[in-house]
């Protein structure tokens, strides 16, 4: 019996990939997608009473009494809309009252072309929602709220700020945290 020649040492197919050809090659590199900014702000997520005008509908402390019951509603329409546009940190809304404090309307104050809407039609139930009881004469109030957008570089510093604040604290002389004793 004649048994089969060896396979000779010499590889009969060529080389995947030489390190000449792999030096040269251009693989698409895999990066991650663009991260996208944040969106920006339109306004806080919490608002304050910042103004009103009573028009001796009401004195000042009935009022800002009324509006203080409608706080959360107020900072809900606040959060809802952080990022809706157009910016709305600062809105105003007027109300009047009849005889006997209900309030009958409730309406913008100043341009009505550059409004978030969502917001408006959300402050008009709250700010409906609010109980008085019976004014010094009917008419109108106007309430002005604030609800101040911290932006991503205010927040950045503010943290860093924070930081260095707290190091601080915990050692005034050094700001580390070494504690060894001599």
């Amino acid at each position: 019996p004649q048994s089969a020649p060896l396979a000779s040492a010499a590889p009969s197919a060529p080389p995947i990939a030489s390190s000449a050809a792999s030096a040269t090659s251009t693989k698409p590199a895999i990066t991650a997608p663009p991260r996208k900014a944040p969106p920006r702000p339109m306004c806080g997520r919490t608002a304050s009473l910042s103004g009103m005008a009573t028009n001796n509908v009401y004195e000042i402390e009935a009022v800002r009494a009324a509006v203080g019951t409608i706080t959360r509603a107020v900072d809900a329409c606040f959060a809802a809309t952080v990022h809706d546009p157009p910016e709305h940190q600062f809105v105003d809304y007027s109300f009047t009252v009849d005889a006997g404090g209900e309030i009958t309307s409730v309406g913008v104050v100043g341009d009505t072309t550059s409004r978030c809407a969502a917001l408006d039609v959300c402050m008009h139930q709250a700010i409906r929602s609010m109980k008085l009881g019976p004014p010094l004469q009917p008419g109108t109030v106007n309430i002005f709220f604030a609800a101040r957008a911290r932006r991503i570089e205010e927040l950045a510093v503010t943290n860093s700020a924070a930081s260095a604040s707290r190091a601080r604290a915990r050692h005034p002389l050094r700001g580390d945290r070494s504690t060894s004793s001599p």
